[in-house]
């Protein structure tokens, strides 16, 4: 993921954080959960980079430069979740915020697509020339694989709008989100350009599966425990 792509996400969820403040009029210890949840997702981005890209640091000269500016969005999903559980306990803040959560992240990841498409980063696979494929500037064509993320998560974004609106699991958003994107990542990793790492499958398809499966349980928990925060 690029530069500008990061930018993008991190302005996105500003503005989200700030929508959602002057809407709730939440005390100072939403902000501290925010903040734990941007610290969780950017350690998380970095180590679920490292996993996934570790077969290319070998024998790779500009390894350094790579470590410092890679990243995934599966891996800050994980590491976001993660944030925001340790801060909500650190600050003793008891209200349920995946709701929030469900809003803020795909409208930030498409967002920060909008750069992956910008930039060509990100690529989907060299495939036939075709109505819905994309040409790069070296004239090559590929799988829209940034286009077509941006418009899952603008989809997801509006599903969780309606379900926010109709009061529809209610406190379980965040985890709906985790299963329908891990496991949309999980199909789509097969038409991406990435780093193999164990026979076909890529670190990507890992973390995706771990995404998805973590949903799945945590749904599962609050079912069976609607009070748990």
């Amino acid at each position: 993921m690029s530069l500008l792509s990061s930018l993008l996400m991190l302005i996105a969820i500003g503005c989200s954080v700030a929508f959602w403040r002057a809407r709730r009029g939440d005390s100072s210890q939403m902000f501290l959960v925010i903040l734990g949840a941007l610290i969780g997702a950017a350690c998380g981005s970095k180590l679920g980079y490292l996993f996934a890209e570790a077969p290319i640091f070998m024998n790779n000269p500009h390894w350094p430069e790579m470590i410092l500016v890679g990243k995934t969005v599966l891996g800050g999903i994980l590491g976001g979740y993660a944030g925001v559980e340790i801060a909500k306990r650190f600050v003793r803040y008891d209200r349920v915020t995946g709701d929030l959560f469900a809003q803020m992240v795909p409208l930030s990841i498409a967002l920060g697509r909008l750069g992956c498409m910008t930039n060509r980063c990100c690529p989907g696979k060299e495939i036939p020339p075709a109505w819905y494929t994309v040409t790069h500037t070296d004239g090559s064509v590929h799988w829209p694989a940034s286009e077509i993320e941006l418009l899952f998560n603008l989809l997801a974004a509006a599903v969780f709008a309606i379900l926010r609106d109709r009061k529809i699991l209610t406190g379980q958003h965040f985890h709906l989100y985790m299963i329908a994107y891990g496991t949309f990542r999980f199909a789509h990793e097969w038409m991406r350009y990435e780093t193999l790492l164990v026979g076909s499958w890529t670190g990507y398809h890992i973390l995706s599966l771990l995404l998805a499966l973590s949903g799945a349980c945590l749904f599962v928990r609050r079912q069976r425990s609607p009070s748990h925060v």
